[in-house]
């Protein structure tokens, strides 16, 4: 389970635990007009923290994770260990930095999904 803060509404509680890596992801992600941004922190959980962006188009998507990618290569951040998968057009990308999992996901998807419940424990994945 999660902890979910809003970070559109609410200060980023959470700023003294997360990396660089996220710090600059997240940076780059409130420069957008989106219609969510929740970082989410663990209660027990490999991975620390969970970000969720919801755009309501998929060109939104692919743009802010090409930002993301070229904002951590100029900080020397960007390594192998980073892993991608999806992507605009399929409504959902994942980004994977170690110590977070950060979601760029279309408004329909994230609520065909139901992925907020399932990070914070009110539903689970069958």
């Amino acid at each position: 389970m999660y902890k979910i803060i809003d970070l559109l509404t609410e200060k980023n509680e959470f700023e003294n635990e997360t990396s660089e890596r996220l710090k600059i992801a997240l940076s780059v992600g409130i420069k957008h007009p989106v219609s969510k941004f929740l970082l989410a922190k663990s209660e027990g959980y490999i991975t620390p923290f969970c970000a969720i962006i919801s755009t309501t188009s998929a060109k939104q998507i692919d743009a802010i994770t090409i930002e993301i990618i070229k904002s951590l290569k100029d900080s020397n951040l960007f390594n192998t260990a980073i892993k991608i998968d999806g992507n605009g057009e399929r409504g959902w990308c994942i980004i994977d930095l170690g110590d977070c999992f950060f979601n760029l996901i279309t408004e329909e998807k994230l609520s065909f999904y139901k992925l907020e419940d399932v990070i914070s424990g009110k539903a689970h994945i069958k």
